[in-house]
C-alpha cells in the first residue's frame, strides 16, 4: 500500500510553548501531549493523483502545518502535534477499501475521505464496522447516516439549487441538456430531481445523457445535444472529460452555454483546453474547491494556503483546507483526542468558530451549529470564465 508520510516533529510544540511561557511573564502553556495521527484516503497513483490528489493533500498540509507551528491542537489544556499520512486510494472502489483497511490496521482512529464519491459509497460498510471518525467532502449521499461520518461540503443537491437559482434568472437558456458521468453516484443520484426542477422552471430538457468515466469520444452525444438545438449543455464531469466534451462540443458546431460540475482551476483550464475562445459562455456550479476564486478577490487566508501549496495548489486545495480546518477546530473544542469526544464536539460546533478560519462559508443552522445531522450548510456557486482573469463569481442579471 503506497503512502505518503508526514511525521510532524512534538518539539515544535515544546518550542512554541516555551516561547509562550517565556512572553507571558510565567504563565503556564498548555502541557505537551501525545501525536494526533490522521489518516488520509487520497488518490498518489492514478488518473486523478495529480489533479485531486496532490491538491487536496496540499491544502490539508497547509491546515496541518499551521495548526502544528502554532503549538498543536490544545485539547483540555494539553497541547497535541498533529501527523498526516496519506494512504494511496486511486479515487477508485476496490483500492479505496483496501486503503482504508489498512489504516484501520495501523489504529488509525481519525480519518479525511475518501475524497471521491465511488470510493466514499465502497468504503461505507467499512466505515460502518468501525469505531473511527470519518470526515468526508464528497457529495455522495449514503456515509453520513452513519454517526461517525461528517460531511465537511455539501450534499449535491447544492449543486443542483445553484444551477437552478442561476437558470431562474437567466429567462434566455430555455433548452437544456445534460450530460453525467455515471461513476460520480453523488450527481447521477441526483438527476432526476435536477431534470424536474428544469421543467418546474419551463424549460425544456432536450436530452438527458450518461457516459463511462475515461471516455474521450463523445461526439454521438454531442451530435445529439446540437441537432436538439440546446441552448445550454450541462456537462457533469471530473476535469479531463469535462474538457474533452467542451473542446469537441465547440469542434461540432455547439455554440451553447455550458456549465460544469468539475471544479476545474485556472491551471487546469491552461493545461486541459488548448484554445482560450472554446471558453467563451462557460461557467461552473458548486462550491468554491479551489483557491482561484477567492485569490481573484484578494483573499487573505487564500493567500497564506496559496503559498503554502505552491506549485501543488489546483481543484480541492480550498475545500482540503477548509476539512481539515473544520476538524482541528473542533478537536480543540474536544473533552479529548478519541473518536467518541470529536464526535461530540463536531456535532457541537458553532458555525462561528469557523468565521475566518475557512475560506468557503459555514451558514449556521437556526441553533447556531455548524453541522446538522452531520451535514453542512456550505451553498455551492456558479462561476463564470473571465478571459485574462479566470474563475469569478458570475454576475446577476436581477
Amino acid at each position: 500500500m503506497q503512502r505518503l508520510h508526514r511525521i510532524v516533529a512534538a518539539v515544535l510544540g515544546v518550542s512554541a510553548m516555551a516561547l509562550a511561557g517565556c512572553a507571558g511573564g510565567g504563565g503556564a502553556g498548555p502541557e505537551e501531549g501525545s501525536v494526533i495521527r490522521i489518516a488520509g484516503l487520497m488518490p498518489l497513483t492514478g488518473p486523478t493523483a495529480d489533479t485531486y490528489g496532490a491538491s487536496f493533500v496540499a491544502g490539508v498540509e497547509a491546515a496541518v502545518d499551521r495548526v502544528n507551528s502554532a503549538g498543536g491542537v490544545d485539547i483540555a489544556g494539553v497541547a497535541h502535534q498533529v501527523e498526516f499520512t496519506v494512504f494511496d486510494d486511486q479515487c477508485k472502489p476496490e483500492p479505496s477499501q483496501a486503503a482504508a483497511q489498512s489504516a484501520l490496521d495501523e489504529d488509525y482512529q481519525f480519518f479525511f475521505g475518501p475524497i471521491c464519491s465511488g470510493a466514499a459509497s465502497a468504503v461505507q460498510p467499512t466505515m460502518a464496522r468501525s469505531e473511527a471518525l470519518w470526515t468526508i467532502p464528497v457529495a455522495v449521499d449514503g456515509p453520513t447516516q452513519l454517526p461517525n461520518v461528517f460531511r465537511t461540503m455539501p450534499r449535491v443537491g447544492a449543486y443542483s439549487d445553484a444551477t437552478l437559482a442561476w437558470l431562474a434568472e437567466h429567462p434566455e437558456y430555455q433548452r437544456i441538456a445534460l450530460i453525467t458521468d455515471q461513476n460520480h453516484t453523488g450527481l447521477v443520484a441526483a438527476t432526476d430531481g435536477l431534470v424536474q426542477g428544469i421543467t418546474d422552471l419551463g424549460r425544456e430538457v432536450v436530452a438527458t445523457q450518461q457516459y463511462q468515466s475515461g471516455d474521450t469520444d463523445f461526439r454521438a452525444p454531442i451530435t445529439e445535444v446540437v441537432a436538439g438545438g440546446a441552448d445550454l449543455y450541462l456537462q457533469r464531469a471530473y476535469p479531463a472529460e469535462a474538457a474533452l466534451l467542451l473542446q469537441q462540443t465547440r469542434e461540432l458546431g455547439g455554440d451553447m452555454a455550458v456549465m460544469w460540475n468539475a471544479g476545474l482551476t485556472n491551471a487546469d483550464v491552461a493545461r486541459l483546453v488548448p484554445d482560450p475562445s472554446l471558453l467563451t459562455d462557460v461557467y461552473q456550479a458548486a462550491p468554491l474547491f479551489s483557491l482561484d476564486t477567492f485569490l481573484a478577490e484578494g483573499n487573505p487566508l487564500a493567500q497564506e494556503v496559496a503559498a503554502s501549496a505552491g506549485d501543488r495548489a489546483g481543484t480541492f486545495t480550498a475545500q482540503a483546507q477548509d476539512l481539515a480546518t473544520v476538524v482541528l477546530t473542533a478537536l480543540g473544542e474536544a473533552e479529548e483526542a478519541t473518536p467518541e469526544a470529536l464526535q461530540a464536539a463536531l456535532t457541537e460546533l458553532p458555525a462561528a468558530a469557523l468565521e475566518g478560519r475557512t475560506l468557503n462559508d459555514y451558514t449556521p443552522f437556526d441553533d447556531g451549529r455548524a453541522f446538522r445531522d452531520r451535514e453542512v450548510g456550505v451553498e455551492a456557486l456558479v462561476v463564470q470564465w473571465q478571459q485574462g482573469t479566470g474563475w469569478v463569481v458570475a454576475t446577476s442579471t436581477s
